[in-house]
């Protein structure tokens, strides 16, 4: 784990041309740490892979992307719930990349089932800013839209029925 401060240390303070590079390691790095080691650094790793989820690299934000989907600690998703749920509105949106897009949208869904309490404030937002997805050129963009924005209407319905 002595690596990710060190490469943390080296986005700040290179050039720019070279934080890409750095972003690309940290993100394959990540994938292959054992998640007992991962558990114990969680807070500052979700805390980078937010920061990455900036990145303007295709390959960053889509392994960025999976790592954040396949992360199960609901409760550190819920820590940055206000500050992932709008870049990854943004991404499903406005990314060049049709697996980057679509990887935001699975990212929405599983955001879906954290906390009602946490999401509620975020609900009417997350299915409004959803709809121009669901205009996307590519159908399977369009599919996951549809499937990630019903997912949040239901939330939203169970919510208001009780």
């Amino acid at each position: 784990m002595l690596v990710f401060p060190a490469l943390h240390e080296m986005s700040s303070s290179i050039e720019q041309e070279l934080v890409a590079n750095v972003h690309i390691a940290v993100t394959n790095l990540i994938k292959y740490i054992p998640k007992q080691v991962a558990s114990t650094e969680k807070q500052k790793l979700m805390t980078l892979l937010v920061k990455l989820l900036h990145s303007e690299d295709i390959e960053v934000l889509q392994q960025t992307l999976q790592l954040i989907d396949a992360d199960s600690d609901s409760g550190l998703l819920e820590q940055h719930v206000d500050t992932l749920l709008p870049i990854l509105i943004k991404l499903s949106i406005c990314s060049s990349s049709m697996q980057v897009r679509i990887s935001s949208l699975k990212c929405l869904a599983t955001m879906s089932k954290l906390t009602t309490l946490l999401i509620v404030p975020h609900m009417n937002s997350v299915i409004k800013k959803l709809l121009p997805a669901l205009d996307d050129k590519k159908r399977l963009v369009r599919k996951e839209a549809v499937k990630t924005r019903n997912i949040w209407c239901m939330v939203r319905d169970g919510h208001e029925s009780h």
